[in-house]
């Protein structure tokens, strides 16, 4: 099987199709079941020959996943966050300084992001407020324009969204880079200086450099009651046809619906 993919990689493909690993594993193993087709599957996800982006695609460019580095800052709000609230396991952070990776334009503002499962939210903001200065609960668009974008470092506390994709290292939550990438075209009040063409750079370096899963991506953005438009978005701004994803079926049912609007 490894041989058949980098056999494909040669001619220049970067995804397959999991229907055409089905069909290899039944021409070359007599009598193979689905849950053994399943299991080799798994097999070389786990060892990095192919990598999932979307429900029944797999990729041959193997992308690490996004991992956001370490900020001494966060690992100080969390540290404060534990031990103020052990029971509190719902929550994600970041700092969009980390975006500076992503985009020729640097800041060097520190905007921390702290959502929390909802229903603490005031409890933590007004614990953390006699400690940090620049906190903000839910800040109103006047708020982030009359206060967050002018100071070099604030803190934002927001309930978390169901069901957000998060991932964890060192014992800490973070957003996925799909979380980040929705939150982005969102909350556009706050993230002003990555609209526009400074959103489509940051699109395209972050599914150059890590893994995007499309599902997670637009499940998420579903979430937040912006799938259609971000759909529209990506496809409208060139963005879509200069990230090489597979046209499959939903794509070109996504891309017939939106050609009749």
């Amino acid at each position: 099987m490894v041989k058949y993919i980098e056999t494909e990689k040669e001619k220049g493909i970067k995804q397959i199709l999991k229907e055409d690993l089905q069909k290899y594993f039944e021409e070359t193993s007599h009598s193979i079941n689905p849950s053994t087709i399943r299991s080799r599957i798994h097999e070389l996800k786990k060892i990095g020959i192919i990598s999932k982006t979307t429900d029944g695609i797999y990729s041959l460019e193997i992308k690490k996943e996004y991992i956001p580095p370490y900020s001494q800052t966060v690992e100080k709000i969390i540290k404060k966050l534990k031990k103020e609230f052990p029971y509190l396991n719902k929550y994600s952070i970041w700092n969009t300084i980390q975006l500076n990776e992503f985009t020729e334009l640097q800041s060097n503002k520190e905007i921390i992001l702290l959502e929390v499962e909802r229903g603490t939210e005031e409890a933590i903001f007004y614990n953390f407020s006699e400690s940090y200065n620049n906190i903000y609960l839910k800040p109103t668009k006047k708020e982030i324009e009359n206060y967050i974008l002018g100071k070099e470092k604030s803190i934002i506390i927001k309930p978390l969204i169901s069901n957000s994709p998060l991932i964890k290292k060192d014992g800490i939550n973070y957003p996925k880079i799909e979380k980040i990438l929705v939150d982005i075209y969102c909350n556009k009040n706050l993230f002003i200086s990555f609209q526009g063409r400074q959103y489509k750079e940051l699109f395209i370096t972050a599914n150059n450099k890590y893994s995007i899963n499309r599902k997670t991506l637009f499940a998420y953005s579903k979430r937040r009651k912006r799938e259609e438009k971000l759909q529209k978005y990506l496809k409208n701004n060139g963005i879509i046809d200069l990230l090489n994803w597979e046209k499959n079926d939903w794509w070109n049912k996504l891309y017939k619906r939106m050609d009749k609007e």
